[in-house]
């Protein structure tokens, strides 16, 4: 083969070769694991009236499709922020919440629209004392911190890195960042019933509301309209002389009535125990400064009996006066 034949040939080669070199290089694995390709600053608010929660342990980045709302990628994230790896450039709805969040379960998050937060339910028909039928009873939910916003990712060639196009700059080596403020979709409520009397002799105390949503479409963000009761233990609160207890709900359901009961078991000095029934649904107040509460006082007055325990005076004559909580 001649000299000029084979720098023909040569020539080809490196025509061919050229063109698949550049075109590979503009289409690199965005999924490799050494590649930091953006990052997630987290603000997560734990303060929630009447005090403030705990620090969730570990927080999931999810990426939705902005045309199906179906689930592209997602993954943990210490709840300080970190890099994300598995995501490329598109159009996205960006869902960040917490995980192994017990009691609160969360399901069918394949999907933006469909992801749901719920806990187990207890008894579906609870009957308290002759009360009545109050409907489902489900557990009560723990806090979960959500944050939303669409995202506009794009390859940026040069750098060699996704951006993120909303004029955020991060401070991570010039590489766009993505903010988000994390806070909880509950509600949070205060029970307190003063105790004038007989404090040491109730063994038990719980609260049922009637009225509240069952669950939350996370995503965008709906409360369910199913009414179920929330159903949480009180404790004895010695040094105030009161049953109090702060307690978590999806939130009431608009339009509802909320009936509050609080069921009470105390022991005399010879006798078992004696479980009583009152409904305080009139000390449900809502403040806005400060919260939502549930308030009896002056309070109510147990006596162990002759023979027995009870409450003294009877459930009916229970003074209640609705009074705010500072």
């Amino acid at each position: 083969m001649s000299c000029g034949k084979k720098k023909h040939i040569c020539i080809l080669l490196l025509a061919a070769i050229v063109p698949m070199m550049l075109f590979s290089c503009q289409r690199r694995d965005l999924y490799r694991l050494e590649e930091k390709l953006v990052y997630l600053e987290l603000d997560i608010d734990t303060t929630v009236l009447h005090g403030k929660a705990e620090m969730p342990e570990i927080m999931v980045a999810a990426f939705y499709s902005a045309a199906t709302g179906d689930l592209v990628s997602y993954e943990f994230v210490d709840p300080r922020g970190g890099w994300l790896h598995n995501v490329s450039p598109g159009k996205y709805e960006m869902l960040v919440y917490n995980f192994n969040t017990s009691p609160t379960i969360v399901k069918d998050e394949n999907n933006f629209k469909t992801a749901l937060a719920y806990t187990e339910v207890g008894e579906t028909n609870h009957s308290i004392s002759g009360k009545g039928r109050i409907g489902p009873v489900i557990n009560m939910p723990d806090h979960l911190y959500v944050s939303r916003k669409n995202v506009d990712l794009m390859y940026n060639s040069v750098s060699d890195t996704l951006l993120y196009h909303c004029g955020e700059e991060s401070k991570k080596d010039s590489i766009m960042s993505i903010y988000h403020h994390c806070v909880s979709i509950m509600d949070t409520y205060h029970f307190k019933a003063m105790v004038r009397k007989g404090l040491s002799y109730i063994s038990r105390a719980e609260v049922y509301i009637t009225g509240h949503s069952s669950s939350n479409l996370f995503g965008p963000d709906l409360r369910s309209d199913k009414n179920a009761v929330i159903h949480f233990p009180v404790h004895r609160n010695e040094s105030g002389n009161c049953l109090d207890a702060d307690f978590v709900t999806f939130g009431a359901i608009p339009g509802e009535v909320n009936r509050v009961y609080l069921e009470i078991t105390s022991s005399g000095r010879n006798d078992g125990p004696n479980t009583y029934i009152v409904d305080v649904t009139d000390q449900f107040v809502r403040n806005k400064e400060n919260g939502y509460n549930i308030v009896i006082d002056p309070g109510i007055e147990i006596e162990p009996g002759e023979g027995g325990g009870g409450l003294d005076p009877g459930i009916d004559d229970w003074e209640e006066v609705e009074k705010d909580l500072l």
